[in-house]
């Protein structure tokens, strides 16, 4: 699934995001991927959602689109359901409370 923010700003707005969770939002992190992509992931106390499932923007900038996946650490079993549906939920959440002005559309597709 992918969850996907419709905008004139991608570049603009995939900063945004970038910046509000290094700088300003203690529930999320980011790290950088092997292929160069930027990961973001949950960060709780206990650390359980660190190493499982992790939040990856694509721009597409003639589309005016920014795209975000959910992936998995290679090898890494997961309880898929409840794991992805907690991740997705969060990210979300923090897309609309933080940025809903900055986007013209939130899309969910598989």
């Amino acid at each position: 699934m992918k969850i996907t923010l419709h905008t004139n700003s991608v570049n603009q707005l995939n900063l945004n995001i970038k910046n509000k969770i290094l700088e300003d939002l203690p529930t999320w992190e980011r790290r950088e991927g092997t292929d160069g992509y930027t990961l973001y992931y949950h960060s709780t106390k206990s650390g359980q959602w660190e190493e499982d499932l992790f939040v990856k923007p694509f721009k597409k900038a003639e589309e005016n689109k920014l795209n975000f996946y959910i992936t998995k650490i290679d090898g890494q079993k997961i309880d898929f359901i409840p794991s992805f549906g907690y991740l997705m939920g969060r990210f979300i959440e923090m897309l609309i409370v933080h940025f809903s002005d900055q986007f013209d559309s939130l899309e969910i597709t598989d």
